[in-house]
């Protein structure tokens, strides 16, 4: 633990830090304005007289959205700008087809239907750790600061990107100096997510050469709960007994998170890029029994990053070579009560890609091999439901679990053929994976885009992906990999600049998949069929007016979920004997219906207003340990904001956003049981360029 009580160290002392800088800012010197300046994109056209949002996650280089090889969307710096979103989850929760809910240690994220099925990436690296399904990838102290963009691509990506590329991919793309050059600093206060933070942000290019650094910290809010009395349970190490009921309750309170982030890149034109990211947070929060007879503290401490070293060089005027290697961490520390788990997962990566035109320039061949290598550290694999052992009633009995390592080294070979002729585009790839644990699988993908007009594009495509198991599964024997298979079909009509209209259905099958409860542990392998529609409006009646909407509807079909879970043991001939039950539920795949409607309108130069209405439709979820069902209220919610440049002192920048505007009261399910949404909060945030 020495380590991260030196970093929550340095948090405070870069925040106090921070604050100095931004008072010395606040002295009326001239400064250089900073330029957010866009680096030319090469996109492509499908509509005459307008490009299309850049995306690099389909096929490892930048091309149109459109022309990508999958299902995508874009969400740019002009749209980040333009939305009420203070972090990642409020950017997706705008985006049809996610559903973003809070839980007691940060978010719970599903993706047309499917817990925890997103593949998340920093600057294409993943953030996410093999600790558990229900971990969170997201980062809920991630600065937007430092984003350029956020690519998003719905349905399997495992053909580029292989396993756990399964519902979709969320890849966010840092600033670079091509991008941002100057300094900027700035503060933000807020009720909500994040009490109080500082950051400051420095860009800049020279001929060929590039750099961008960014660092962030500050303060999180507190839970509206953030009182327990469950004070003391494992006592002493080596302990064989639980802490007497006299020991056991009392009260107490959490402290406040705190959350430190440094990134960072520096390239010289497209021949190398070093690019780095060093995040910590710590997070205390309260967990309780589905009655709150029992509210204990956990606190999940991390320390995560990653260095990276890629590049790219043409040999001759059609071929060249991409290569990318990189080392990432995930450092964990978690206290349960008077427990501490300490873990650790690292990753190294290496992939080398070919790309070589053929047929004249009109088609494009993709060929490549990686390795990876996961270490993992003391991953504990509970093999109990602790909050069973909290009661009065126990005495003599301890919840175990297993302290886990596993090293698994992953090689793959892919391909991937795009083609273009006239009006059409088709592409086909396949990747073949041998994993150490579960074999050798094969991913593959297949689609086509068609433009019959200038203003009409339908695209579609046929994949699978596969995920990897797990800790839980590989402790007990389960190591085949989940399947999915998805269908998804595109239409877009953008009869001018000023309209554009989406829609996107899909079906997938999904199988041998499994869910993993706290409670219950890993499911029985279950097979279930999604499907459902997307829908995006743009519409800009004037020029600094624009109107968007986004609605998804999802369903699915299959079996229930089967857990076997051990409700109690007993001692039998001197021996500990664990009784099992079996356990069936309905599956969860989150609301059925959602909806959202954004206005954006820019007053003047330096003024502009924003606002966002949500709708979220009811939905069930059991409690297994308690057996017992809630049902959770359709609720609409209305945020809002305003952002103001050059104000007259100091030429400051000024942006407000009022997210829950009606403070309506709703519930999510959590992972113990409901949590309770957000109320009214209000977040303000200053900065200065220089």
């Amino acid at each position: 633990m020495k380590q991260f009580r030196l970093v929550k160290t340095g948090v405070q002392s870069f925040y106090f830090v921070a604050f100095l800088l931004f008072g010395w800012l606040g002295c009326c010197t001239v400064f250089q304005p900073a330029n957010i300046c866009r680096a030319e994109d090469n996109t492509d056209l499908m509509f005459v007289g307008e490009a299309l949002d850049v995306i690099t996650t389909a096929s490892g280089r930048e091309e149109g959205a459109w022309k990508a090889p999958v299902i995508a969307d874009v969400i740019s710096l002009e749209l980040m700008e333009q939305s009420c979103a203070s972090d990642l989850a409020d950017l997706l929760e705008s985006e049809p087809g996610f559903f973003i809910s809070p839980s007691e240690a940060g978010y719970s994220v599903e993706l047309r239907g499917i817990p925890d099925s997103v593949l998340f990436l920093y600057d294409s690296v993943p953030t996410g750790a093999g600790l558990n399904k229900t971990f969170n990838s997201i980062n809920p102290y991630l600065s937007l600061e430092s984003i350029k963009r956020i690519e998003i691509v719905k349905g399997p990506g495992s053909v580029l990107w292989g396993p756990d590329a399964f519902a979709g991919i969320v890849n966010i793309v840092p600033l670079t100096g091509k991008d941002f050059q100057g300094v900027e600093t700035g503060l933000r206060w807020g009720s909500s997510q994040i009490e109080e933070s500082a950051y400051v942000r420095w860009g800049g290019k020279k001929g060929d050469r590039n750099w961008f650094l960014a660092l962030n910290g500050g303060r999180g809010q507190k839970d509206d709960r953030d009182e327990y009395n469950v004070v003391r349970f494992w006592g002493i190490d080596n302990a064989s007994d639980p802490v007497s009921p006299e020991s056991r309750y009392g009260n107490g309170t959490v402290d406040n998170p705190e959350f430190l982030e440094l990134v960072g890149n520096s390239g010289v034109g497209d021949l190398f890029k070093l690019s780095t990211s060093f995040s910590f947070y710590n997070m205390p929060y309260t967990r309780s029994t589905e009655d709150d007879a029992w509210v204990w503290k956990e606190e999940n401490t991390a320390f995560s990053g990653f260095i990276k070293l890629e590049g790219s060089k043409k040999y001759n005027f059609s071929s060249g070579f991409r290569w990318t290697a990189y080392m990432s961490w995930f450092n964990t520390s978690t206290e349960i009560v008077d427990l501490d788990l300490d873990s650790r997962d690292r990753v190294l990566f290496g992939e080398l890609v070919h790309e070589k035109t053929v047929w004249r320039g009109n088609g494009l061949l993709t060929t490549g091999l990686s390795i990876r290598h996961e270490d993992v550290e003391d991953l504990p694999v509970w093999n109990h439901y602790y909050p069973d052992y909290f009661s009065s009633d126990n005495t003599s009995f301890l919840p175990s679990w297993d302290a886990y390592d596993y090293s698994i080294l992953t090689t793959s070979v892919f391909s991937q053929y795009q083609h273009t002729i006239k009006r059409m585009d088709f592409w086909a790839g396949v990747r073949g994976d041998d994993h150490e644990a579960s074999g050798s699988n094969i991913s593959y993908n297949i689609g086509g885009a068609w433009n019959p007009s200038d203003q009409w594009g339908v695209k579609t495509s046929y994949g699978n992906a596969y995920r990897t198991p797990v800790a839980k599964q590989l402790q007990e024997g389960k190591t085949d990999m989940e399947n999915i298979e998805t269908l998804s079909v595109q239409t877009e009509w953008k009869p001018d600049k000023k309209f554009s209209l989406g829609i996107t259905g899909f079906v997938s099958d999904m199988s041998d998949g499994y869910v993993e409860d706290p409670a219950l542990g890993l499911s029985e392998p279950v097979n279930r069929r999604f499907y459902g529609t997307e829908l995006k409006i743009r519409y800009s009646p004037l020029q600094d007016l624009v109107l968007k909407s986004g609605l998804s509807w999802v369903k699915s079909t299959g079996e229930d979920i089967h857990f076997r879970y051990h409700d109690y043991s007993y001692w039998q001939d001197g021996e500990i004997v664990d009784h099992y039950k079996d356990i069936y539920e309905p599956y969860d795949g989150g609301p059925e219906l959602q909806f959202n409607t954004e206005v954006s309108y820019q007053i003047n130069e330096d003024i502009s207003i924003r606002a966002e209405c949500r709708y979220i439709s009811e939905r069930t979820a059991r409690y297994l340990v308690e057996e017992t069902i809630h049902t959770y209220d359709d609720v609409w919610l209305l945020d809002a904001g305003l952002k103001i440049a050059n104000l007259p002192v100091c030429h400051l920048d000024a942006d407000i956003s009022f997210k829950n505007v009606f403070n309506t009261q709703y519930w999510q399910p959590g992972i113990y049981g409901p949590v309770k949404g957000d109320g009214f909060s209000v977040e303000i945030g200053i900065g200065k360029r220089f």
